[in-house]
């Protein structure tokens, strides 16, 4: 009995001493790289549901694997989609006579800034596209 009593000692003695450690605060560059993946995020999966409105389908969000996913697979996800949706663009300006290039914008670093900032010009680029096919929709009308 007393063994087991000290072995109940000990055990709750050494947590006292050497406490199971307590998760780190996220770091400055952590939060800014959520920040920055969770805003490509928003601005993908709008260009993606403009081009689905415009098509007549639903809009698309993303799922419950989106948070099983670190800020690496989000930005390659978002990548993919962005690849979709430059492609599926291109279709639709192609048909209105709009003549679409895409400049390269290089490999980007591995870091989730570098990828942010690539991802940005790259919907830019979509962005004017909307707006030219916007523009020969309106001279059509008239």
């Amino acid at each position: 009995m007393g063994l087991i009593i000290a072995g109940a000692v000990n055990a709750y003695t050494k947590t006292l001493i050497d406490p199971t450690p307590v998760p780190e605060a996220l770091t400055k560059e952590e939060v800014k790289a959520d920040r920055l993946v969770e805003q490509i995020k928003l601005d993908v999966f709008k260009v993606a549901n403009v081009w689905n409105a415009l098509n007549g389908y639903k809009d698309v969000a993303p799922g419950v694997d989106w948070v099983m996913k670190d800020n690496d697979e989000r930005m390659d996800f978002l990548e993919e989609m962005l690849d979709i949706s430059e492609n599926l663009l291109s279709v639709d300006a192609r048909k209105m006579l709009i003549s679409v290039s895409y400049a390269s914008t290089g490999a980007p670093k591995e870091d989730i800034e570098s990828r942010a900032l690539a991802i940005n010009s790259r919907l830019a680029v979509l962005i004017g596209l909307f707006r030219s096919m916007s523009a020969k929709l309106r001279a059509d009308a008239a």
